[in-house]
C-alpha cells in the first residue's frame, strides 16, 4: 500500500482546515496507535505500524467540515473520500472505519483498524484518559443530540471495552499510553 509521508500527512491534515485543537488531538491519538502497534508487533502480531501511523495521524481530516455542517457532513466518510482522491483509497477505508457505530457493525476487521479505533476512543482532546473518562464525555456532548444517539454511545461502549481487552491480551500486557 502506497502511503504519503509523515510531513505529507500533517499538510493534508493542516490544508483541510483543520484546527490546532483537532491537529493536536490527531497528534495524541497517533502517539497512542503507534505505541499500541509497535507492541503489538513486538508480541508478533501481524500490523503495518506505517499504516497505523499515517491512518491515525489522518483520523479527523475532514473533522473541520463535520462541525461546520453541525454533523451533516460525516468526517470519517469524508475522511475517506478526501484520501480516496488524494491516491490513498485503502488508507481512507481505515480513517472511515474510526466512527462509534463501526464496531457494532462489525466492521473493524484488521489490526490497523482495531488500534486506529480503538487509540480515538482513548483520547478526548489532547489528552490520553480511561474509556470510562471517554464515554461519559461523548454521552454529555452527544447524547443529548437524540435518545438514539445516546443509546448508539451506550450500546458502543461494552463492546469497546472487549475491543480493550483483545488489544491487550494480543500485546501480551497493558500497554502504558501516556
Amino acid at each position: 500500500m502506497e502511503l504519503p509521508t509523515r510531513q505529507e500527512s500533517l499538510n493534508m491534515l493542516k490544508g483541510n482546515g483543520n484546527t490546532e485543537g483537532i491537529i493536536g488531538h490527531c497528534m495524541k491519538v497517533n502517539d497512542v496507535a503507534n505505541r499500541i502497534a509497535e507492541r503489538l508487533r513486538d508480541s508478533g502480531v501481524e500490523i503495518d505500524v506505517d499504516v497505523v501511523d499515517r491512518a491515525s495521524l489522518l483520523h479527523d481530516i475532514a473533522k473541520i467540515k463535520s462541525i461546520e455542517s453541525n454533523g451533516e457532513v460525516r468526517h470519517g466518510e469524508e475522511g475517506y473520500k478526501i484520501l480516496k482522491e488524494a491516491g490513498y483509497p485503502s488508507l481512507g477505508k481505515i480513517v472511515k472505519k474510526h466512527a462509534l457505530d463501526e464496531i457494532l457493525m462489525g466492521g473493524l476487521k484488521t489490526w490497523e483498524e482495531k488500534v486506529v479505533y480503538y487509540a480515538d476512543k482513548r483520547v478526548n482532546g489532547e489528552k490520553v484518559v480511561s474509556l470510562a473518562e471517554r464515554f461519559n464525555y461523548l454521552r454529555g456532548k452527544y447524547g443529548k443530540v437524540s435518545m438514539g444517539v445516546l443509546m448508539l454511545i451506550n450500546t458502543a461502549e461494552p463492546a469497546v471495552y472487549r475491543l480493550e481487552k483483545e488489544i491487550f491480551n494480543k500485546a501480551g500486557r497493558e500497554i502504558r499510553l501516556t
